[in-house]
């Protein structure tokens, strides 16, 4: 007598979500490696964004880029980190299994308060770091006026 076999759907969906975890995760393992993330073909730095009391702080993670090769603007509202990374070293004896260096172009685009002063803004890089500051408009001394009683 055979066996009757039920149908579970909930087994099947989870089956369907293993497969597709397993082929993102081979996809992706060589970009958890890099400092970007992959966006419509163009790379994108990784970036911390806060505020303090007197300025805007975008804080971005570029390693080995010279900086000679980024560029910071500041254009309708939104401040644009942009730099190119190049490889230029090519052993030719050497038979490589796996290069994981990159090269190519990249862009990040914040958007900024209104109000911030970006003719003000300042650049700071170190150790692969790039930290921008941008000023926020100091708040005006809230004025105290004693108002008669009639």
């Amino acid at each position: 007598m055979p066996a009757i076999k039920r149908w579970e759907p909930l087994f099947d969906l989870r089956t369907i979500r293993d497969e597709m975890n397993r082929m993102f995760d081979s996809f992706l393992a060589d970009w958890g490696r890099w400092p970007f993330s992959a966006r419509e073909g163009v790379r994108t730095p990784a970036v911390d964004v806060y505020e303090t009391d007197d300025a805007v702080v975008v804080k971005a993670e570029v390693p080995g880029i010279p900086k000679e090769n980024l560029e910071v603007t500041v254009e309708e509202g939104a401040l644009t980190i942009k730099g190119e990374t190049s490889s230029e070293e090519e052993v030719k004896e050497e038979n490589y299994y796996r290069r994981e260096r990159h090269w190519g172009r990249f862009e990040r685009t914040i958007p900024l308060p209104e109000g911030v002063e970006i003719d003000a803004a300042e650049a700071k890089f170190e150790n692969g770091l790039l930290e921008i500051r941008v000023p926020k408009p100091e708040a005006e001394a809230k004025k105290k006026t004693k108002i008669e009683i009639k």
